[in-house]
């Protein structure tokens, strides 16, 4: 399973609420519009575009959404698409990536006191 941070975990189930409730597809630019995805100019990368930096970090959702098998994408010339898939919905009942990271740290706790 790919590895997400805690500060992933509010976008990442926004996304898949996002998908459900809308039956349709999800972008970056979903992401944009609701401050998700905040578009800033870095400095010092100035070969980068604000676009191009908010497609990155949507790329790395799709990636962590299609490790854990929740969302499936899609990709056109329009962009990149996350999509629901069958087990979306059981997902978010089942508490979603706040239950993912919940259990992922508890995993960590007990192996961490196994090793002692």
């Amino acid at each position: 399973m790919t590895e997400f941070d805690k500060e992933d975990i509010e976008t990442l189930d926004f996304i898949v609420e996002l998908a459900i409730n809308t039956g349709s597809s999800v972008s970056a630019k979903n992401l944009i519009d609701s401050g998700k995805i905040i578009i800033t100019n870095k400095e010092g990368y100035h070969t980068l575009t604000p676009g191009f930096d908010a497609e990155k970090e949507f790329s790395r959702y799709i990636h962590i959404l299609e490790s854990y098998r929740v969302c499936k994408s899609n990709v056109t010339k329009g962009g990149k698409y996350i999509m629901s898939n069958s087990y979306t919905l059981q997902f978010q009942k089942l508490g979603g990536f706040k239950k993912v990271y919940a259990d992922l740290i508890k995993k960590e706790e007990k192996e961490s006191l196994e090793i002692k």
